[in-house]
This record gives structure tokens, sequence and C-alpha cells, in this order.
């Protein structure tokens, strides 16, 4: 084996490392502010298992659940999907942000990001995302959503601290039950496989309750929520159908 071969292929891995790396330190620019940012960030992702594009956008949301204040759903529709994997809240949700549903015949798409109950966020590549997370965020915030917290004082108990805010206006409170998971998904026609880590999936929704503007606690029963599978649970608050989320928390089952 030639010298001049041996060189190339040194460079070869060096520059394929390099280039790793140098995305990586790009996307880290584009996520690290949310360890620090003061308020939340919910960021939802409508998806189904068998959409082009849609693994990657999990790969987003994997990629963010683990920062402090970003409060991320995987939400799988189900108008895709001849399998369990799909739920009909996802899509009875997902065609709640849609404006045209009453005006035209809905044309509704995976994958899709919505953050803050507002902004639309189609794409699936990572650092585009990332970077259009960053920007709504510090332009076109009309309102940062507050903090809830969220308490287990017993395995099938949750109470929802809600804090004062500057409305008197009714606003529904949603909670999210979100397991993770891993898949063996097959990929050609050889049915060679690879494996899919998927993380805060939403398995199960319920609205418990309102919330005016004033300090309130909500005691849920959690004896009809789904805990077989480790994941966590999600509150977002919002005044109704497409309007930005006022009030968001989260806890994981380690927590």
């Amino acid at each position: 084996m030639g010298r001049s071969f041996i060189q190339k292929t040194f460079w070869t891995i060096a520059l394929l490392i390099a280039g790793i790396a140098s995305a990586h330190a790009q996307n880290q620019v584009y996520n690290s502010w949310l360890d620090t940012a003061e308020n939340p960030i919910v960021i939802e992702l409508f998806t189904a298992i068998n959409c082009p594009g849609c693994d990657e956008a999990e790969s987003i949301i994997y990629d963010l659940h683990n920062h402090k204040n970003a409060i991320v759903l995987s939400c799988p529709v189900d108008y895709l999907e001849n399998g369990n994997w799909g739920l009909e809240e996802c899509t009875n949700r997902q065609m709640f942000y849609d404006t045209r549903r009453w005006t035209t015949q809905s044309s509704l798409l995976v994958p899709e990001f919505v953050i803050n109950g507002h902004e639309k966020l189609p794409g699936t590549n990572l650092k585009e995302v990332l970077k259009n997370i960053a920007d709504y965020h510090n332009h076109k915030f009309s309102v940062a959503p507050l903090w809830t917290t969220l308490e287990k004082p017993t395995p099938q108990t949750l109470l929802v601290s809600l804090p004062d805010g500057l409305t008197q206006e009714s606003h529904s409170v949603w909670l999210f039950r979100y397991k993770d998971s891993t898949i063996k998904k097959t990929i050609n026609e050889n049915e060679e496989t690879k494996i899919l880590r998927f993380s805060n999936v939403v398995q199960q929704m319920k609205h418990i309750g309102r919330w005016y503007g004033k300090a309130r606690t909500i005691p849920v029963d959690l004896s009809e929520f789904n805990q077989d599978e480790k994941g966590g649970w999600v509150v977002l608050v919002q005044q109704k159908n497409n309007t930005p989320v006022v009030i968001a928390g989260k806890l994981a089952d380690n927590n």
C-alpha cells in the first residue's frame, strides 16, 4: 500500500471527523440557549411512523428533550397509520392548529413542528429547525409562557400548581402522558433494519381543568393513565384552539 494512499486516507478521515465536530458545535450553538432561557419553550412535533422525513424530525425531538427549558412532545397522528402507533387525539390537535380547516379542505402534513402553540415550522434539517426555533424565540414572542410546577406526592397522584397571570379569561389545562421507546424498522426491500429511538411520544392526553389567571393547584388522579413504560408528564395551558401556550411544565418519571 503506497504512502500517498495512506496519506489521502488519513486526511479523508480527519476531514470527516472535523466536519462532524463542526456540525455538532453548530447545533450546540443553536440549542445551548435552551438551558438558560427564563421561560419554557414548547416544541410539538406532529409525526407518523411511515412518513418521509419523520425519522429525522424525531431525532430533533430526541436531541432537545433533555434541555432544561425545552418542553417537547412527539404527537403521532393516525391518518397515515395502519397500526396502533398513531393517536386520534394527535390528529385532532394538529387540526386545531390548522386555521384553514373551517373555510377550505384541510391539508395536514407531517412532519410539522408547532412552537409555543403558535408558530408552525416545517422541516427535517436539525440545524435549520434549531435556528428557526431560536430566531422565533428571540424575535416573535408576544407573551412567553410561564412555568407550572408538577409534583407526584404518590404514584397515582399528580399536583399541577398554576401561577398567577395577567388575565381573567378562561383557559384550558391539558395533561399529556408521554413515553420513550425504541423500535426496529425495516428500511428496504432486502429487509435490512435500523434501530430508532423515540422520546416524549404522546400516549394519552386529558383536559384536567380550567385556569382563570389566579394561582391554583389541580390534583389529578393518574389511575386512568398508562404508566407501564418509562416516560413523563407535560402540562400545557391555552385559551382555545390555535392560541399560544401561556403556561407549561414538565416532569420526567425519574424526577
